[in-house]
């Protein structure tokens, strides 16, 4: 089964708060302001957001599994329905604090460890503030590309195909899955760089955006906005 807790995962380190050299918030702590515990800023049962490192945009975040699933196609339709619940709270933090939609992507599949050139094997959904449509299309090549017919509905389509890699991509005027027998690494946030002018931060091994993480991490827990309205799921704002 993929869903073990796995001390190799720099991911599940952070979930398990294990002091290894996988565990990015560990390596960096030094960073985060004095008592800080972890970036994690919500949490439901399930389910964590944390600011993504390489944030070129302020509010980028992550939504990651506390069980280690390689990837969306995984969950099921009771983790599918968490996960709906925590984008929606998402889109409502990132409207109030920046005045600003998002788009979400997942670089996923069947099977990540033949194939793939993801660079984490544990799920993570981005969720980016944007204020303008993005155009993947120069970016995607001979990708194929389906309409998808609601949030995470696309099993079927894997199904059908024999493409193991997938890109899965949510605006406010697409919801669409690209299929490929394999995408480059970091593909999207290329497209999404290019997309919102700042084409040479796409790299997050390269370009980290520490104090701009710092101040994702800020701007939420020092946000006004009635958490205690959310109560599905066991979902709450961490301190």
């Amino acid at each position: 089964m993929d869903n073990i807790l796995n001390s190799e995962c720099g991911l599940c380190s952070e979930v398990m708060d294990l002091c290894n050299s996988n565990n990015f918030f560990l390596l960096n702590i030094e960073i985060f302001p004095t008592g800080t515990k972890s970036r994690v800023l919500f949490e439901s049962e399930n389910f964590m957001v944390i600011p993504s490192v390489g944030c070129f945009v302020e509010g980028y975040l992550l939504v990651i599994t506390k069980e280690h699933h390689i990837s969306g196609i995984s969950l099921n339709e009771e983790r599918v329905a968490e996960l709906e619940y925590i984008v929606n709270i998402i889109k409502h933090v990132i409207k109030n604090i920046y005045n600003k939609s998002v788009v979400l992507f997942e670089h996923g599949g069947s099977d990540l460890k033949n194939g793939s050139a993801k660079s984490i094997t544990h799920f993570h959904l981005h969720v980016v503030p944007v204020d303008r449509e993005i155009d993947l299309g120069k970016h995607m090549n001979n990708a194929k590309m389906v309409d998808v017919g609601g949030f995470y509905k696309f099993n079927r389509w894997l199904d059908r195909d024999s493409f193991e890699n997938y890109i899965y991509f949510i605006s406010e005027s697409q919801n669409v899955i690209y299929f490929a027998e394999k995408f480059e690494s970091q593909l999207l946030r290329k497209a999404l760089a290019s997309n919102l002018n700042c084409e040479e931060y796409w790299d997050w091994r390269k370009y980290e955006f520490l104090p701009e993480m710092i101040s994702t991490i800020d701007s939420i827990r020092n946000s006004n906005i009635g958490f205690h309205d959310f109560s599905k799921y066991e979902f709450k704002l961490v301190l």
